[in-house]
């Protein structure tokens, strides 16, 4: 079984290299405004609304100014040389009107490019770079958007994931004592990773899956899969230690905790299948990514784990680093903290609710948007580009937005458009508004409105929704619409809104079935359900006071208010929600082995939790180690998310597992294992 999956690790790994990968952030929402514009604009200009993708705007600085015969020369040159580069079609004329800002010091020049920018080789990237450095020493360079990011390498730091795992490997070293117990599970779930990632960029060909994509995917196979195969490993080399063969220890813990990483990995996968519930394909695609990593890695937990500790055996505790021992589940203090919970349930219980719930008030403050370059690190040239057009032309000027207006069914144009456009520049939030320019079949006109606010303020997500309307232009009503990156960014966040709820709904159906399903109690798994729910929300809530509140966001690299990105919601919810039932079906199979062998509630829960209580807090901290590795990451998006699931597995793992489960069984009773006797009997 060894050698048959180093096999197939490596036929993936040789596969991905000679596929490649294609990640891109296309947006498409059927049916939304943003989309039904661009076809109208498309339909009858050669423009799209849609083809930013192929523009990169290059940012220019002098605190002197801009306007001297020496400057113009030396930009009229770079822009010629830019322009006779092999993938760049056109550049657009430098120092132009509307251009430079009021006080001459920061002008923009936009090239277009024969591809999206994402799709340019590094060559390109490169070359252009070369040809602006040509500029004087006082002129300073930057790059916005999608070309910045191309130009600083527009790759993933691997920063993060080596620091995850020197910290899981130091957590695992304290927790086995020995130097081969800590590297099976951490190689284990390592090469199903680069596995995993190599089918994930194999599918980035096909569907579409966003740069975050690989990075969520390692979080998620790093975290969740070290855990999977410390339950294994943990379960073999307890009864090792207390006197079985290898094989008889392996088999065991493959019946018992195997089956639990099942169960565990395929309410995750369901969970982050759930995603695909909101209708929109790129977002379940995230999910996807992610499942097939996790997926990978509770295969090599349960069939290349047990193989390795076959072959290991005894040895598996070689290369001490501190004496180990059997342990047991009647003594120590995991046991006296189980019989504390166990004999005082009404307070563990009152005082877990009440912790949750002032965790959760900050949720109430949730604002979700598009987190754009003004959160970028400082000192990154999208950030610098950023940062001199906010001051240079306002914090608007990187959220252009395409104002389309349907003239199909008015007779003079000119009114038309000039009426329209004096009602933008009277709207409240509109900075600019730029000449009408009508197309040639007299069909549409078309412009672009630069709001005062930044494309991540909440106010220009309120003032798009003002601008789709219809206006009354001499008792004769005109459509305008709004379209562009932004418009579409914005009708995504609402989308994602409005859909949560459903998403919710699908996944947490689907846990309690599978629940139902493993414990054959409806009860435990509702209530397992409602435990989720709230450590989920103390998750959000810390979320909030962290990169809304700003309680400690400077730590992070973060140094203003950020939005929380407007899919981040949906997709901690559904990876939370899986995440969470991981322990808690860790910690039932123990309850419910001690239950069915005792009959009595409260002995077989003190029991199940000393038993378990070591294991789940080893692995949270694993998991934890992990996520908050990936909270430095340069990608606010991907801080957030990590920082999410940080909190998320502490409150679970210590809240929620520790307190809140052990103090609910034991008021239930045997009401936690009742079950309708039709389902028992087709088990």
């Amino acid at each position: 079984m060894l050698l048959l999956w180093l096999v197939l690790v490596a036929g993936l790994v040789l596969l991905g290299r000679s596929a490649g990968s294609d990640y891109r952030t296309d947006v498409d929402l059927p049916g939304g405004g943003s989309k039904q514009a661009a076809e109208l604009l498309h339909e009858h200009t050669e423009a799209t609304g849609g083809d930013q993708g192929a523009v990169g705007r290059v940012v220019l600085h002098d605190p002197s100014g801009l306007s001297d015969d020496t400057d113009r020369e030396a930009l009229d040159e770079v822009a010629r040389q830019a322009g006779a580069l092999p993938d760049v079609e056109s550049v657009s004329e430098p120092l132009a009107p509307g251009s430079v800002s009021e006080d001459g010091t920061t002008a923009w020049l936009d090239l277009r490019f024969d591809r999206a920018v994402r799709d340019l080789p590094r060559t390109s990237a490169r070359a252009l770079v070369d040809v602006f450095s040509a500029l004087p020493s006082d002129i300073d360079v930057a790059y916005d958007g999608a070309l910045g990011r191309k130009v600083e390498g527009g790759h993933h730091r691997r920063l993060p994931e080596a620091v995850g795992l020197v910290t899981a490997m130091l957590v695992l070293l304290l927790a086995f004592g020995s130097v081969l117990g800590a590297v099976v599970p951490l190689a284990a779930s390592a090469v199903a990773v680069i596995a995993g990632l190599s089918v994930v960029g194999m599918a980035s060909n096909g569907v579409t899956l966003a740069p975050s994509a690989p990075v969520l995917a390692t979080m998620m196979g790093l975290g969740c899969g070290i855990d999977y195969a410390l339950f294994v490993v943990t379960s073999a080399r307890q009864q090792m230690l207390d006197g079985r063969p290898p094989a008889v220890a392996v088999a065991a813990a493959v019946r018992g905790s195997g089956r639990a990483v099942v169960v565990a990995a395929g309410t995750v996968v369901l969970a982050l299948g759930g995603l695909y519930a909101c209708g929109i394909t790129s977002v379940g695609n995230l999910g996807l990514a992610s499942a097939i990593t996790l997926t990978l890695s509770a295969v090599s937990a349960v069939v290349v784990v047990p193989a390795v500790l076959l072959l290991l055996g005894g040895r598996v505790d070689r290369l001490r680093v501190r004496r180990v021992s059997a342990e047991r589940a009647d003594g120590g203090r995991w046991h006296r903290h189980a019989l504390r919970v166990t004999r005082h349930p009404w307070l563990a219980l009152v005082g877990a609710l009440a912790f949750l719930a002032v965790l959760s008030v900050p949720l109430l403050s949730l604002q979700t948007g598009h987190v754009d370059e003004s959160s970028d690190p400082p000192g990154s040239t999208t950030r610098v580009a950023h940062d001199l057009m906010a001051s240079g032309f306002g914090e608007g000027a990187d959220a252009p937005v395409t104002v389309v207006v349907d003239l199909r069914e008015q007779e003079d144009l000119d009114a038309v458009t000039d009426a329209v456009r004096g009602s933008l520049l009277a709207t409240e939030g509109v900075a600019d508004v730029g000449p009408f320019v009508v197309s040639q079949d007299g069909a549409v006109a078309v412009t672009t409105m630069v709001p005062e606010t930044a494309a991540s303020d909440p106010a220009t997500a309120a003032l798009l929704d003002r601008l789709c309307t219809e206006l009354d232009v001499e008792g004769s009503p005109v459509r305008v619409q709004v379209t562009g990156d932004v418009v579409a960014r914005a009708e995504l966040a609402d989308l994602l809104a409005e859909r949560l709820p459903w998403v919710m709904a699908v996944v947490v159906a689907g846990a309690v079935l599978l629940l139902t399903c493993a414990f054959r109690s409806p009860v435990v798994a509702l209530k397992a359900a409602v435990m989720n729910l709230l450590s989920i929300g103390a998750s959000f809530g810390a979320l909030v006071a962290i990169f809304q509140w700003q309680w400690g966001a400077s730590l992070l690299g973060v140094d203003q208010w950020v939005p929380i990105e407007s899919f981040v919601p949906m997709m901690l919810f559904a990876i939370v929600f899986g995440i969470s039932m991981d322990y808690e079906v860790f910690l039932l199979s123990r309850v419910r082995e001690a239950w069915l062998a005792t009959g009595d509630t409260a002995d077989s829960v003190a029991l199940g939790l000393a038993s378990t209580a070591k294991v789940i807090m080893t692995a949270a901290s694993i998991m934890v180690s992990v996520f908050v590795a990936f909270a430095f990451d340069d990608d606010v998006m991907v801080k957030t998310m990590a920082v999410g699931l940080a909190v998320s597995v502490v409150i679970d793992a210590t809240i929620v597992r520790l307190l809140l489960v052990p103090a609910s069984m034991v008021l239930l009773g045997r009401a936690n294992w009742w079950c309708p006797r039709w389902p028992v009997r087709r088990a």
